[in-house]
């Protein structure tokens, strides 16, 4: 039992685990406060999605996913929004039975010692299942934030295509600041520094991701555990990636957050398909997975055989 907790430190240092449930209480309120709902109703279907997996059994017991279930299982506890499909605490003791000595993490006095107040269930139900509303006379920034996005996702298939939402974005806006009186302008001139912003870097990203001839481009940050399953998994399975510091590009943090992707890493395909934190089940999506990767290459062996 020892020579495993060993094995596998640091990602089952109990603290590494509390700074991941105060990151998402953190990350989660800040999103409830601003009404970004989506982003939050997303990690929720990704992480119940992974949950759920692992709890059918679909995980392989030295597989890479085993190692980041418990993260995804703190993560989940941080936002109580419905019943998850499998309690912390059951997935401790599948983990452990499976030879992976993680933590107790005593999740109903985390709040008290790290100072975090946690997340109230009513709170987040009301946020969630509630209808959105804008503010009155703000109507055209839920316009220029459809822009934005279209931008976001046009960016490494379509430059051009990005330039022109993010151009489209920059008119709305700057019609609605023209239009509001002077005490309703602080929102509006942030969103439209924002599309300043995003318009400087488009030309980056673009330009970026053409040169780079790899299957992934993963966005990450020190010491996190999310991006350390990733890179694993993504090594396991062969993948060529280029690995950018998000310490580094805080503009690409700002962009990253208009398309609501605010926890590491960020995984970008050469397709220009991106999700947020570690996601086994996006992986096996794209086919970046060791056992996929393994299939793909029986196949191509057996056909080959046949030929010869």
């Amino acid at each position: 039992m020892t020579e495993t907790t060993e094995e596998l430190d640091p990602d089952l240092d109990p603290a590494t685990f509390e700074a991941r449930w105060i990151e998402q209480t953190a990350e989660t309120r800040v999103l409830l406060q601003h009404g970004h709902t989506q982003p939050i109703r997303d990690l929720l279907n990704e992480i119940d999605e992974n949950l759920q997996a692992f709890d059918d059994g679909g995980y392989a017991p030295d597989s890479d996913e085993m190692h980041g279930i418990y993260y995804d299982a703190i993560t989940r506890a941080a936002i109580p929004y419905g019943q998850p499909p499998i309690a912390v605490d059951e997935v401790a003791r599948q983990l452990r039975n499976a030879g992976i000595n993680v933590p107790d993490i005593d999740l109903d006095t985390i709040g008290h010692r790290t100072g975090i107040t946690p997340l109230r269930p009513d709170e987040v139900h009301r946020a969630l299942d509630g209808e959105p509303s804008l503010p009155a006379g703000l109507e055209d920034m839920a316009k220029a934030r459809q822009s934005i996005e279209r931008a976001i996702t046009s960016i490494t298939v379509n430059g051009q295509s990005a330039q022109n939402h993010l151009a489209t974005a920059n008119t709305i806006l700057t019609s609605a600041i023209e239009q509001l009186r002077p005490e309703q302008r602080g929102n509006m001139e942030q969103a439209h520094e924002s599309v300043r912003r995003a318009t400087a870097n488009v030309d980056y990203m673009t330009e970026t991701a053409q040169k780079l001839d790899v299957e992934v481009t993963l966005y990450t940050l020190p010491d996190c555990v999310g991006c350390n399953a990733t890179k694993r998994a993504l090594n396991k399975a062969g993948v060529e990636y280029e690995e950018i510091n998000l310490q580094e590009r805080p503009e690409l943090v700002e962009t990253f957050k208009q398309q609501g992707l605010a926890q590491a890493p960020i995984v970008e395909t050469k397709d220009g398909q991106r999700w947020a934190g570690y996601n086994p089940g996006k992986l096996r999506e794209h086919g970046l997975d060791h056992r996929t990767r393994q299939q793909r290459e029986g196949g191509t062996n057996a056909h080959a055989d046949r030929e010869r």
